[in-house]
């Protein structure tokens, strides 16, 4: 199921994204929408660490309600960063750069509670590990000297412009939205009760 971000409202998000522009490389640009978006900590134990994500969702109809969730994942490496070709029409489009930055994961886990109890579809402590089915990835545009990323994770697809820290709808009528997403420290994450520091307001 997707999501679609609708606002950010998160400042520290915002402020580590404040350093780009349009003479940014796609190297830290890449870097600093992962550090953005979501949280590396090293894990004991464990020779590579895991990376969070949190974030709050909206469903609206007959199942309204809010989701608070956060899901950490397992990857075996660093994030990479892949080009793409750029066609001669993207090009006369005003297209500079465009590619994609992987997290190259093995397994997952989540740990989430929702404001409206369904029988089997609350868990209030961390899933067990499965094998993971989906790379989070960042995929990152150039278009007339300004950058444009995309997160693509379980449950969130976020787009927006980074020159003014505006998000972009990409659909208002889906029916479930990604409020917003959360920065969480490592210790805060890694807490008996880390989902105490997300308020679903």
């Amino acid at each position: 199921m997707s999501s679609y971000l609708l606002d950010t409202t998160l400042a520290t998000a915002q402020a580590t994204l404040a350093e780009v522009s349009g003479n940014t490389s796609p190297e830290r640009v890449a870097e600093l929408a992962w550090d953005a978006v979501s949280t590396k900590c090293p894990r004991p134990n464990l020779p590579t660490p895991s990376y969070f994500i949190a974030s709050v969702l909206k469903a609206v109809g007959s199942f309204a309600r809010i989701d608070l969730k956060i899901y950490e994942y397992r990857a075996s490496a660093p994030p990479t960063l892949k080009q793409w070709v750029l066609s001669e029409a993207d090009q006369l489009n005003g297209h500079q750069w465009s590619g994609e930055s992987d997290l190259s994961v093995t397994s997952d886990r989540l740990v989430k509670r929702s404001s409206r109890r369904i029988p089997g579809d609350d868990v209030e402590t961390w899933t067990s590990w499965e094998p993971s089915l989906v790379n989070p990835s960042i995929m990152l545009r150039k278009v007339n000297n300004q950058w444009t990323v995309s997160l693509s994770a379980n449950d969130s697809i976020a787009s927006f412009l980074l020159d003014d820290g505006k998000a972009s709808n990409k659909n208002p009528n889906a029916p479930y939205v990604l409020v917003t997403w959360k920065k969480l420290s490592c210790a805060q994450l890694t807490s008996d009760a880390p989902l105490s520091f997300i308020s679903g307001n």
